[in-house]
């Protein structure tokens, strides 16, 4: 963690590092400010108060992270400068860890699949016994965490049978791996061990005879156990490595589960902005024809993706008024994606689009009233749109300007959609979003 206001202040003091840089260090800073030992930069003491409001203000790079916050923002999440994130590595305004090509480029000494370890990436990889803890260069891990000796566990613990404990004789305690014995009413005692799960300590279970972390817990302790697809993977745990065992997506830290195996995904990972949420219908007149899709009106929602590279859906979360929707697979260069109803036979012919059923969109937008939709990637925003109240409008669609003038925005910085018989065209009366169809004003669904 950053001390507080890690990146407050752009003005360093004399002998701060560039941040550009992973070995950084300052020199005298001043009254009220700290030389920060991660990013080498002086920083306020003060914490601001926007810093933990959840919510992305404009003095961060990610909600309650990175610019003027004390924390940095963990990897994939948007960033301006290598400060605003937790592995120093800010890349095409996302975080990452730092690329590299061999072990003498890394401060850990360490390259692991073309990125530096850190201490801060929420892997265990480097030379650590456990997620971000011990090895040579991280702190010391906790009551249950692997080691290989004493050196790899917090100050006052003991590595026993590959796991830091807290010792033996009178200890409390609160699972096996805290004692050399057995843990007993938070007490650790030298007995055979458990012989079922209510012989444990809640959120624990019994396993070959020692309370361990129940499922979806224990993602460190070396099995496949619980959901994991794969050791220590998958399931409720962390994404499996490209070769590893998997179900879905989902349980892929590429977010491509091919064949049972996690590979490669051909898609890139969605940055801010990189897809809009650019018109969404909540008022359809099911006895009219839609202009641009093929197929009776219904609640539908459009996104766009505006870069040259096709964009990875699986790992994007859909969230409608508080009401998730599920979204899979990848989203070419350039195209337009159309979802609809499971039950609505659809095309997109004239948008050269793309189709998604799901079952889940109706129960998503409301009928009535005003609502807002997001499109994130872990906690980062990709688009964020208000949609205004239609009633009285059936068949009307909202959809953002196509001029970026005319656009606004609500108090929490998402994109206010209009009504589609109150956008303005061009000169050449043409939607910017729907280039070969005409923007229709007075039945407008383009």
């Amino acid at each position: 963690m950053r001390k507080a206001g890690m990146v407050l202040a752009i003005l360093c003091c004399a002998g701060c590092g560039d941040s550009s840089s992973s070995s950084m260090s300052c020199t005298s800073c001043g009254s009220g400010r700290t030389c920060d030992v991660y990013s080498g930069r002086c920083v306020a003491d003060v914490v601001p108060a926007h810093c933990s409001n959840g919510e992305k203000d404009a003095a961060e790079s990610g909600v309650d992270c990175g610019g003027l916050c004390p924390e940095a923002c963990a990897n994939n999440v948007a960033c301006l400068e290598d400060a605003d994130c937790r592995s120093l590595y800010c890349a095409d305004g996302v975080c990452h860890n730092r690329r590299c090509s061999s072990d003498s480029e890394c401060d850990k000494g360490k390259c692991d699949g073309g990125f530096c370890a850190t201490c801060l990436d929420g892997k265990a990889n480097g030379d650590e016994t456990a997620l971000d803890c011990g090895g040579a260069f991280c702190g010391g891990c906790g009551v249950g965490l692997g080691c290989r000796d004493a050196s790899d566990c917090a100050s006052g613990l003991v590595c026993q049978s590959g796991v830091c404990a807290a010792g033996s004789g009178d200890v409390e305690c609160v699972r096996d791996a805290d004692c050399e014995g057995t843990c007993r009413d938070g007490r650790c005692v030298e007995d055979s061990g458990c012989q079922g799960d209510e012989d444990c300590a809640p959120g624990l279970e019994c396993r070959d005879g020692a309370c361990m972390e129940a499922s979806g817990e224990g993602c460190s302790d070396g099995r496949q156990n619980g959901d994991e697809t794969d050791v220590d993977c998958g399931g409720s745990c962390r994404g499996c490595a490209e070769g590893k065992s998997c179900q879905d997506n989902g349980d892929c830290g590429s977010f491509y589960c091919e064949g049972g195996t996690c590979a490669v995904n051909p898609c890139e990972p969605a940055t801010a902005g990189a897809l809009l949420l650019n018109e969404l219908m909540s008022r359809p007149d099911v006895s009219k024809e839609l202009y641009h899709v093929n197929g009776m009106q219904q609640k539908y929602l459009e996104i766009y993706n505006t870069t040259d590279r096709a964009i990875d859906l699986a790992s994007l979360s859909l969230v409608i008024d508080d009401k998730p929707v599920a979204l899979s697979g990848c989203i070419e260069a350039r195209t337009y994606l159309v979802i609809h109803p499971s039950d609505v036979e659809m095309s997109a012919p004239t948008l050269g689009g793309e189709i998604m059923a799901s079952e889940q969109l109706a129960l998503a937008i409301p009928d009535s009233g005003a609502f807002t939709a997001e499109l994130s990637r872990d906690t980062v925003r990709i688009h964020g749109v208000y949609v205004p109240d239609m009633s009285g409008k059936p068949g009307v669609s909202a959809a953002l300007p196509p001029v970026l003038a005319d656009r606004t925005q609500d108090e929490a910085g998402r994109d206010v959609l209009i009504p589609h018989d109150e956008i303005k065209t061009d000169d050449s009366g043409v939607h910017d979003f729907s280039p070969s169809v005409p923007n229709y004003t007075t039945q407008p669904q383009g």
